[in-house]
């Protein structure tokens, strides 16, 4: 399963490889973000027809600065979303780029790999996406 993904050009933010089972969600943030000055690449939206989808993601995960992780269920059960999230590992400690991290409530730290766990992050607390758009849009501007 391929995950929706969200990188920006300038800031190059890149969505929480989240499952596309969650793609309702995280496509919310998507117009927020832009309405804050934060430009968002959608693959959904902004791969073009005929495009490799691989190819992009992967171009995406090479050029973005920043990555926003949106876990749930469907994230950690997500072999796509789990290569994603090894890659950006792996930039964050050869890179230092940057990673939010936003969990759903019923998600336990301990269910993150081990390098993401020390990373200082976001709970839903049941609020709305919009809600956590603009936390993640407060952080984003002041990192």
């Amino acid at each position: 399963e391929i995950s929706e993904c969200l990188v920006g050009s300038e800031m190059c933010i890149r969505d929480s490889s989240h499952s596309s089972k969650d793609k309702k969600e995280v496509e919310m943030i998507i117009p927020y973000l832009n309405g804050q000055d934060l430009p968002v690449w959608f693959d959904k939206y902004s791969i073009p027809v005929g495009a490799s989808i691989t190819e992009q993601v992967q171009r995406g995960i090479e050029e973005s600065d920043m990555v926003i992780f949106w876990v749930t269920d469907n994230f950690l059960n997500s072999n796509w979303c789990q290569m994603e999230m090894k890659a950006y590992i792996s930039r964050m400690i050869q890179e230092n780029i940057r990673i939010c991290i936003v969990m759903d409530d019923d998600i336990e730290i301990k269910k993150l790999p081990l390098f993401l766990r020390d990373i200082k992050h976001i709970r839903r607390d049941h609020r709305s996406v919009i809600e956590v758009a603009e936390e993640i849009a407060g952080i984003i501007k002041h990192m």
